[in-house]
């Protein structure tokens, strides 16, 4: 066993007996070596198989890359895993993609300005090998084949200069590529907050080794260490107090009743809209007495009495709170949530990434070791932690 592992093993062992307890992993640099182009990198057997091990044996078992949905389907090759893509704009329900809908009015003007980027790129000296990757509501630009990556990405960057923050796009960088995205504040902490919340865990364990990744293990950290009433930001970390809203924001505006505000359209709504969204919680929008929000109302639910500032009947559709919200907020779990945020040293990984995680592996190999150390610690039986005894298994400890 790697002496990282060993060195830690209290601490895993310490995450695995608490439940609901689950696991989201990268893909590339993580459970797949680095590939000169996308379409050539493989997901290693052995952690494949000790993936599908994991599943019933973790509450979740999921994975969270950065390409699009069904490529990570593809690649993984376990259909008994839950998978997020494209940094959490894509779902998946079944063989069928469920995207982010905010994110379709952006797509034509997202892929026009890409494709106009990409052409004024390719015609210059030196940017021979650069690559431009559709994934459905992005597009990355892959400049790991060109012979001076260094000044390839510069003069990327500069073709996208003033784009970030207009309003319209957003810029971001992964290993040896640039992504333009929709302007939408998603991304792996936003997806791992989604997941945690939705299967109300209290155990979490993060693989990555990306800049892509910094999100997720930071999201991981603020739901490790917040209290259950400590909301969230769209980027993971605690959000500000409700004090610090915009002036003049009534608890009405705040609930989202459409007597406050009849033209709020950031829920989804509509039996059309959400078929195959998977697990969703409907949260009503409506003020109870006093201006306080009702409890959540699980999808299909339905609500005893009119909103008495509007007189809608809380019914279905309500407000959805989906992965897809950019309104979700906060963890249900209650205290005692435990988490390890762990990153994996891979071809060209950065150390920003390493620095903001709790320990490291060294490549695809150790995160196998560390896979097959979770199928064997959260494996039924005496000690296991379906039993409610102690996780150590015989011979993990050397002597």
């Amino acid at each position: 066993m790697p002496d990282e592992l060993l060195k830690h093993l209290d601490a895993i062992e310490s995450v695995v007996s608490v439940r609901p307890c689950g696991l989201l992993t990268d893909i590339d640099g993580t459970i797949s070596e680095v590939a000169p182009r996308p379409i050539d990198a493989k997901v290693s057997a052995r952690c494949r198989e000790r993936l599908g091990a994991l599943v019933g044996r973790l509450d979740l078992v999921a994975v969270l890359s950065g390409r699009p949905v069904l490529d990570a389907r593809r690649m993984v090759g376990l259909s008994t895993v839950l998978y997020v893509g494209d940094h959490g704009l894509e779902g998946l329900e079944g063989v069928t993609v469920v995207p982010d809908p905010r994110a379709t009015e952006y797509r034509e003007m997202v892929r026009a300005t890409a494709a106009l980027i990409f052409g004024r790129l390719a015609a210059q000296p030196g940017l021979e090998g650069l690559f431009l990757e559709d994934k459905g509501a992005s597009f990355s630009f892959h400049y790991r084949a060109c012979p001076d990556p260094v000044r390839a990405r510069t003069l990327i960057l500069e073709a996208m200069a003033g784009l970030d923050g207009s309003g319209r796009f957003k810029v971001m960088e992964a290993r040896r590529a640039v992504e333009l995205r929709p302007p939408l504040e998603t991304n792996k902490g936003t997806a791992l907050a989604a997941l945690a919340q939705e299967f109300s865990l209290k155990g979490l364990f993060y693989l990555g080794d990306d800049y892509t990744d910094i999100s997720a293990f930071r999201a991981l950290k603020a739901w490790r260490e917040g209290s259950p009433d400590t909301p969230l930001d769209r980027q993971g970390f605690p959000a500000p107090p409700a004090s610090d809203m915009p002036p003049g924001a009534s608890p009405l505006e705040r609930a989202g009743c459409p007597a406050a505000n009849a033209s709020d359209s950031r829920g989804l709504a509509g039996s059309e809209q959400t078929k195959g969204l998977g697990r969703l919680e409907a949260e009503s929008p409506h003020p109870a007495p006093g201006g306080q929000g009702r409890p959540p109302l699980r999808f299909g639910g339905r609500g005893d009495s009119p909103c008495t500032a509007c007189g809608e009947q809380d019914r279905p559709p309500a407000r959805l709170r989906s992965p897809f919200d950019p309104d979700r907020r906060g963890f249900p779990a209650p205290q005692g949530r435990r988490g390890l945020a762990i990153a994996v040293v891979s071809e060209g990984s950065p150390e920003e990434a390493q620095a903001e995680a709790d320990f490291i592996l060294n490549g695809v190999p150790e995160v196998a070791e560390f896979l097959g150390l979770l199928a064997r610690l959260s494996a039924p039986g005496p000690g296991g932690p379906t039993s409610g005894g102690k996780t150590t298994t015989p011979g993990l400890r050397p002597g």
